[in-house]
């Protein structure tokens, strides 16, 4: 006879039925449409690997969906360059190591790695302090090794209260 598993989701709502304190919010989770931020990132030639930009504040308890999230890279700016999309507590959390040396599009899922916010789920969350404070979405450049000035436009997917 073939077994029947369930998806992370079905599990929630068959506890929340059970025991409030197991509720997922299915608001955010399991549907509703995503809402998306298009962010314009200027490169300028001073940028060196390490440097940050800051892209976005998010309300607490968003969750960024990086499965629907991209870069559209509009000029060939560096023949190395990489970055990470994440806050200060994980700075790829959403893209890790994202390929951004040529024209064209790149989705946060095709990077380096899976990002962790794929495999789990992240609700942004004000702590008060700037090092554990994950409302603020940020990108950093992982490599840099020729750089030129140039542009980005970063599509964050993400579902919101």
């Amino acid at each position: 006879m073939p077994a029947t598993t369930r998806s992370t989701q079905r599990i929630a709502q068959v506890n929340a039925a059970t025991s409030f304190a197991k509720r997922l919010d299915d608001a955010r989770q399991i549907s509703g449409a995503p809402q998306f931020a298009f962010i314009d990132v200027p490169i300028a030639i001073e940028n060196a690997s390490g440097n940050i930009i800051e892209l976005i504040e998010l309300p607490p308890g968003a969750i960024v969906l990086p499965e629907l999230s991209k870069v559209f890279v509009d000029d060939d700016f560096s023949a190395g360059a990489t970055i990470n999309i994440g806050d200060a507590a994980d700075r790829n959390r959403y893209a890790d190591a994202i390929d951004v040396g040529a024209p064209g599009v790149v989705e946060f899922w095709r990077a380096a790695a899976i990002p962790a916010g794929y495999t789990t789920r992240h609700d942004c969350a004000d702590t008060g302090v700037a090092a554990t404070t994950t409302t603020l979405v940020t990108l950093e450049f992982a490599t840099f090794t020729t750089p030129a000035a140039g542009s980005l436009r970063v599509v964050l997917a993400y579902k919101s209260l």
